[in-house]
């Protein structure tokens, strides 16, 4: 498994940036880093196993409201070398026990 501060760049790059995974190998590259895409892969799926027991926690409570109030905004793109990659939308939904709302990115 990479570092931890690996991980968090490929996720913030992918689900942030909307980087396909080829533009991000590609960066590395050419940073002098060497990255395959089934490692990549892998990887994920990991994180993804290991944040699964939260995303129930979370999914379970949304479940149990009686009213869950979801908003969506549009965010610009992150732009490499002058192109850009796409918009994406940032979501905030249900609130805490102390009544600040659950952000999901």
């Amino acid at each position: 498994m990479a570092d931890a501060s690996l991980l968090v760049d490929l996720i913030i790059s992918k689900y942030l940036y909307h980087l396909p995974f080829y533009r991000v190998i590609e960066i590395y590259k050419e940073l002098g880093g060497t990255i395959s895409a089934s490692t990549i892969n892998d990887w994920l799926k990991e994180v993804a196993g290991k944040v699964k027991p939260l995303y129930d926690l979370l999914r379970a409570h949304g479940l149990t409201c009686d009213y869950v109030q979801v908003d969506g905004e549009h965010v610009a793109g992150h732009r490499q070398r002058e192109a850009p990659c796409g918009e994406g939308i940032r979501v905030a939904c249900g609130e805490r026990d102390d009544g600040r709302p659950v952000l999901l990115l």
